[in-house]
């Protein structure tokens, strides 16, 4: 990996145009390779951290016990010398805290102030889906599901900006739209990132 940190502000799209023609191999061999390990990204040699919108790592992965960047591709790679052990971590709540219809941002009692999600359903936010459960019976009643790592992302990307969660709201709907095309991670390595390494809060 580039021993220079990109610490501004990015957007998740990839500007193919402008990369050349061996940088795109470089990306095609990394996204092939997503959960064979390190050795293929740093044969890749991608900044993998630009696809977030800060540089910040992972708690400890309780499975490896590796600290790991926090994105959704840089969390196959841990992190070594080249990258400051004292990098900010990112954090975010389990599904388990949005069981709680008042940790939902924007979530009032009173419907007619009520701006919160939390009637909304997985389809109007994920389109493509035929899954028109509302996103709080997701959380409540179904927390294994594919579903339910996503609405938690997208609460998350709201409430947890002071625990440098790495991702908005918009960039986690653009990776469920984008998923396995344009150079995005695929759903399922997704879905596995913010299960494994995004949901470490109880409180």
């Amino acid at each position: 990996m580039s021993e220079e940190l990109n610490t501004s502000p990015s957007k998740p799209s990839l500007d193919t145009g402008a990369m050349a023609v061996d940088a795109l191999a470089r990306r095609r061999v990394l996204l092939s390779g997503l959960g064979k390990g390190s050795v293929v990204l740093a044969a890749a040699s991608v900044p993998m951290h630009t696809l977030a919108s800060t540089s910040t790592r992972c708690k400890t992965d309780g499975h490896t016990g590796q600290v790991v960047w926090a994105t959704v591709s840089g969390c196959h790679s841990a992190v070594g010398s080249r990258i400051p052990a004292d990098t900010p971590v990112s954090q975010g709540y389990h599904c388990s805290h949005y069981t709680q219809k008042s940790c939902w941002p924007g979530y009032n009692r009173d419907p007619r102030k009520d701006t919160s999600c939390v009637n909304k359903k997985f389809n109007d936010i994920f389109p493509g889906t035929s899954d028109n459960r509302t996103c709080y019976d997701i959380v409540k009643n179904d927390s294994s599901s594919s579903s339910c790592r996503w609405v938690t992302a997208f609460l998350n990307a709201q409430t947890c900006v002071s625990k440098n969660y790495p991702y908005n709201s918009s960039e986690i709907v653009t990776h469920y739209r984008q998923a396995g095309s344009n150079g995005y991670p695929s759903r399922q390595d997704c879905e596995s990132f913010f299960g494994t390494h995004m949901e470490s809060c109880y409180s």
